[in-house]
This record gives C-alpha cells, sequence and structure tokens, in this order.
C-alpha cells in the first residue's frame, strides 16, 4: 500500500476514534478508495471534504430528511452538489433511493381510491417495471430525491398526472390519456365498474366508470343528470314510439308512453343502443 495513503488512513482512524464508522482491516477496497481523489483533494465515488479538509465516507442521510426532500421541497436548500435540510448537509451521494418498502400500492377499497400527502406510493406496468410517486400539498408527482439522483421516470409523472386529473376533474382525460391508458391505470388500482372515488390529498372527486361512449371516468354529477333525464324526463327519446326497446348493459327496456325508461339506479345509461327512429 502506497505509504501517504497508509498515513492517511492512520491519521483518519486517529482522529475519528470515537465514530461509529469502521474499516475492517482485510477491506481493501474501503482502504484504497481513500487515496481516490481529484486534482484539488477533493474526494470521489462515496468521499466527500468535511469543512476542516480531512476525508469521510458519505453516510445515507435519515428517512426523515429524505421525506423533507420529497415531501417540503422548499426546504431544501442547494449549491451545485451540496444540500442541506434543517442544518443537516450533505451530498448527492448521500441521498439514498426510496427503499421499496416504503411504497403502498396503489389500490382500490371497496371503489375507493385515496392518495395520502407525505406518503410514497407504486405504480407496476404491464412489463412488471415498478414507478415511484410521492403525494405532497394534494399532488401525485415523481419523487423529487430520485431526480436528483438523475433518475427521472416519465412514467411516474405520466401516472401521478393521471391520478391528479381524476381527482379533480377528467372531462377531458382523453386530451392527454387514451382509452386504453384509462382502462389500465383503472383497472391496475382495482377499480370496476360503477361508481368509484378519487382522492389526492384533500381534493376527491365522483366518478361513474363506463363502458360506453362517453369515456370510462363520468363525472357522477354527469351520470345523475342524464339518469334523471332518462328515468324521469323523456326528452331524450322524443323521436321514438312507446314501446321501442332500448339496451342497456346488454338487458332490454320498453319505452312508456311517457318516453323514459324504467332503469336501475347505477345501471351504465351510457352503454346504450338505440333501436331505429320512427319516421314522423
Amino acid at each position: 500500500m502506497n505509504l501517504s495513503v497508509q498515513c492517511r488512513i492512520d491519521s483518519y482512524r486517529k482522529a475519528h476514534a470515537h465514530s461509529a464508522i469502521e474499516y475492517p482491516a482485510n477491506d481493501k477496497t474501503n482502504l484504497s478508495s481513500l487515496g481516490n481523489t481529484e486534482k484539488g483533494g477533493r474526494c470521489k465515488d462515496s468521499l466527500s471534504i468535511n469543512k476542516y479538509g480531512s476525508d469521510i465516507r458519505a453516510k445515507p442521510i435519515t428517512n426523515s430528511i429524505l421525506d423533507i426532500i420529497n415531501f417540503q421541497t422548499k426546504s431544501l436548500d442547494q449549491y451545485e452538489d451540496k444540500f442541506s435540510v434543517s442544518g443537516t448537509e450533505f451530498i448527492r451521494s448521500q441521498i439514498p433511493e426510496v427503499p421499496l418498502n416504503r411504497l403502498n400500492d396503489i389500490k382500490a377499497v371497496d371503489n375507493i381510491l385515496l392518495f395520502g400527502n407525505g406518503k410514497y406510493y407504486k405504480y407496476t406496468d404491464s412489463a412488471g417495471s415498478i414507478h415511484k410517486i410521492a403525494c405532497s400539498n394534494n399532488l401525485l408527482s415523481t419523487v423529487y430525491s430520485e431526480n436528483l439522483l438523475g433518475v427521472p421516470d416519465k412514467e411516474s409523472w405520466k401516472c401521478g398526472q393521471f391520478w391528479n386529473i381524476l381527482s379533480e376533474n377528467a372531462t377531458y382525460i382523453r386530451l392527454s390519456y387514451t382509452a386504453e391508458e384509462e382502462k389500465q391505470y383503472l383497472r391496475a388500482a382495482g377499480i370496476t365498474e360503477g361508481f368509484f372515488t378519487v382522492g389526492v390529498g384533500n381534493d376527491y372527486q365522483e366518478y361513474f366508470y363506463s363502458n360506453g361512449n362517453c369515456g370510462r371516468s363520468v363525472l357522477k354529477s354527469v351520470y345523475d343528470t342524464n339518469y334523471n333525464v332518462i328515468k324521469n324526463e323523456g326528452r331524450f327519446f322524443s323521436g321514438y314510439d312507446a314501446g321501442a326497446i332500448f339496451k342497456i348493459d346488454e338487458k332490454e327496456y320498453v319505452l312508456s308512453e311517457s318516453h323514459t325508461l324504467d332503469i336501475p339506479y347505477g345501471a351504465d345509461i351510457f352503454n346504450i343502443k338505440y333501436p331505429a327512429r320512427n319516421n314522423y
């Protein structure tokens, strides 16, 4: 071993004898890495320089600091590759990835899907790849700490944005997502036909899952308005004769004299097949 490197090791051990960091005597990789510096004394890889100019092995920041980065981003100060949070200073190599055991599944319970602020989530795509998402300030986004590591995830952003839209108003969801993508996200979350709710933080919206031609996610308020017209008002079917047969969800309903259909609440009224119109 190079004598100067050995001296630096001995000096380090003496200066940090009280430290909890231990370096096994037979760990050649760890010992030799102490000599891996750039010009000017800056250490590479997992080493950094403290304010006194000595080498220190960078320990990962705690989960609490990691959470501040991801959920209280404005509390993070950055200067080049150096960061500070609540008085704790660290460098980029000390930022760990969010471990998989801290990720919550995106799964609806009784057709209610809620994302909580200050939590991490995972979306598993059709290929089995896991995409991490963070919920903060009533919004889903990519995990900011992993963006800092240079691993931004486009699919994480896309999935998060999908649920952000649904937590507010998905009327124009087809401008950003195909019908197949919409179906895939809903199915992956365990959302099935009928009424469902999506909440992100304090924002939430209610929908009806339809297999008709109005999109999968129809606002519950829109469903209720149309259901009332079909069942009670009849103006949708003024051009049809009483006795005409309509199919809703493949079930037949006979048009009444008042041009209404006696359908149960919750039937997929957007999945409808019309009979031929009268000729007058």
